[in-house]
């Protein structure tokens, strides 16, 4: 009755089944209702006579819902995939909301930016059978994984499978096993789980694998994070939420604090060196005093002293020149004293002449991924 309540005061006409789970998420875990899935087939039930449902969305809206369904037949034409434009082309003046619902349906098959209806899969019982059995032996740890574990795995055991459907991107492989095994497992993109296995959020999922790592890359992170479709709006804002374990060692890596030989000691005497040194704000990289420091297993950095200060420093404070994390350097002050405008520009400035690496687009699938997604929203 809660939810019904809910959803009668939405204004939307169409909303995702997804913010309904999260919203009243601690009731429905109370009473065993442990993913979306489980909760559209429970709605379905009681409220069907006056709302239409699809995989992801609940429709107030009958005549959406109508126009909607016209689309999937549509789809359903066909035996191989087919683009967006297609679709554009036979229901002209179709809003992208409709379409992306269309292509989002419980039984369209994203083929990476092309659908296909899952009834038209060119495959047999065996098929099926076949990936069922790859994906328990890979769920047997009851552990999630990864769409490209599985993509990797049948890559090598059995490419003809793959090749037979028109899989060529693991983004699709996970479409296809989504349409077929959603009753047996849970699907979160990229992950894929047991049923009574908490996939989690992206935030916690990254979190739990940076905390695994002794040192990683920062590249390796927002990669992982562009996997799971979560947005980084600031990576130093990212970086900096890992340290309760883990510090930046320079522009390009973090490590945790064993790795590093730090610890809340060791930075209270760094920052009495650093604080007897300060004289208004400053770039940290251009103190003096950073070659008597203490020893510790990486060199010290400006990054490192910026991570090390914010994680312990009570004296002092620091802060960047600028909001993107590439193009910033760490500035440090007395508590309460920090003044940016005080910065000369010209010590912070990038050179004209930088190096950068030019991307061969080897990587489009990758690049494109987050741009090519089933769901508007």
């Amino acid at each position: 009755s809660e939810i019904l309540s809910y959803i009668e005061n939405e204004k939307k006409s169409v909303i995702m089944l997804n913010s309904i789970f999260v919203l009243f998420e601690n009731s429905l875990f109370a009473n065993g209702i442990n993913n979306r899935y489980f909760l559209q087939g429970i709605l379905k039930e009681y409220l069907s006579n006056k709302y239409s449902f699809t995989r992801d969305y609940l429709f107030k809206d009958k005549n959406m819902s109508s126009f909607y369904n016209e689309v999937i037949n549509y789809i359903c034409k066909f035996d191989y995939p087919i683009t967006k434009k297609q679709i554009n082309d036979a229901f002209p003046g179709i809003t992208e909301i409709v379409l992306s619902f269309s292509v989002g349906d419980e039984n369209i098959v994203n083929f990476f930016g092309e659908y296909l209806h899952g009834s038209k899969l060119n495959l047999n019982e065996e098929d099926i059978n076949y990936l069922l059995n790859i994906i328990k032996g890979m769920l047997n740890d009851r552990k999630p994984h990864h769409g490209k574990e599985l993509f990797e795995v049948i890559s090598l055991k059995n490419s003809h499978l793959l090749n037979k459907v028109g899989i060529f991107h693991a983004y699709s492989l996970f479409s296809v096993v989504e349409y077929l095994f959603r009753n047996e497992f849970q699907f979160s993109r990229p992950y894929f789980a047991l049923n009574d296995v908490n996939i989690g959020k992206p935030t916690e999922i990254l979190s739990e694998w940076v905390k695994s790592q002794d040192i990683v890359d920062i590249s390796d992170i927002t990669g992982y994070a562009k996997e799971m479709r979560y947005q980084v709006y600031s990576i130093l804002e990212l970086m900096n939420s890992y340290n309760d374990s883990h510090l930046l060692i320079n522009s390009t890596s973090i490590a945790k604090f064993e790795a590093i030989g730090i610890d809340e000691i060791i930075a209270t005497d760094v920052e009495k060196v650093i604080f007897n040194e300060l004289k208004g704000t400053c770039l940290i990289s251009d103190l003096n005093c950073i070659g008597r420091l203490p020893k510790l297993n990486f060199l010290w950095t400006d990054w490192l002293i910026y991570s090390v200060l914010l994680k312990w420093g009570t004296k002092t404070e620091v802060s960047v020149t600028n909001k993107y994390f590439q193009y910033a350097q760490p500035v440090v002050a007395k508590k309460g004293d920090i003044d940016l405008s005080t910065i000369e520009l010209g010590n912070i400035a990038k050179t004209e002449n930088s190096e950068y690496k030019i991307d061969n687009l080897d990587d489009i699938d990758e690049l494109i991924a987050d741009i090519i997604d089933e769901e508007l929203f």
